[in-house]
């Protein structure tokens, strides 16, 4: 084969070939707003445990090219607990308000490591548009992006749809875009998850409209210790009344 002709096939092959990016995990507060309907994955293991769901419903431990396969021992397939979902489904119309929220449940709120996270866009006959590859973590609101895994150092104590959000960066939406991943309300979701320092209680991602979830307020220094001091000289104030 000529050089021209080795080069065009390699062109031809990237250009088919689907298009990945990473995903960027904000892991400085918790979120809100994320409706039931939206669960797409629930995982339970100790001390680890992994999970994938793809096109169809189709379950396992190792997501390739958007395939599931493997043990499935870890993934929740009760009613609702892990399913593919369409963009219509959980709301949300292009890749700037993509978001995949995950609900981390520990005991006493412990924290747990995100060693992998994958997703997958599917057109609505099941071809694969768009995998994403790599994470990123921000761990301090505003602060730098760096690679994961992410350790998440606070976690729920109870089952709600809140917890961390992943989005895609503005680079990762156009080459989402580009790669059609959000030509189609009826274009399907997929993931994969591996979570470490786990202590076998469920976790739920859920597929969501990241425009859609307010993260709480994070109070300053000085508001956290007048909170504090307001307290105290209420109680020093009901102590001295009952003298």
């Amino acid at each position: 084969m000529s050089t021209v002709l080795l080069r065009s096939a390699i062109a031809i092959a990237l250009a088919m070939a689907p298009a990945s990016a990473s995903l960027v995990t904000l892991t400085y507060g918790q979120f809100a707003g994320a409706a039931a309907s939206g669960i797409i994955l629930s995982i339970q293991g100790n001390p680890t445990e992994s999970g994938c769901v793809s096109f169809g419903g189709v379950t396992g431990s190792v997501l390739t090219a958007g395939v599931c396969t493997g043990s499935s021992a870890d993934v929740l397939t009760g009613s609702g607990e892990t399913q593919t979902r369409t963009l219509a489904q959980a709301g949300v119309t292009s890749a700037a308000n993509f978001g995949l929220l995950l609900n981390a449940v520990e005991p006493s709120g412990d924290s747990i490591i995100v060693n992998d996270l994958i997703v997958s866009f599917y057109n609505p006959t099941g071809a694969l548009l768009y995998q994403t590859s790599g994470l990123n973590c921000q761990n301090s609101q505003g602060g730098p992006i760096v690679s994961g895994p992410c350790t998440l150092a606070t976690t729920g104590v109870v089952i709600l749809p809140t917890g961390y959000l992943a989005v895609l960066d503005a680079a990762q939406q156009t080459a989402a875009t580009a790669a059609g991943a959000f030509s189609s309300s009826l274009n399907v979701v997929g993931m994969s998850a591996t979570l470490g320092s786990s202590a076998g209680v469920k976790e739920t991602f859920f597929v969501v409209n990241s425009a859609n979830l307010s993260p709480p307020a994070i109070p300053e220094p000085n508001t956290r210790w007048a909170v504090i001091l307001g307290f105290l000289m209420v109680v020093a104030t009901r102590r001295t009344a009952t003298r």
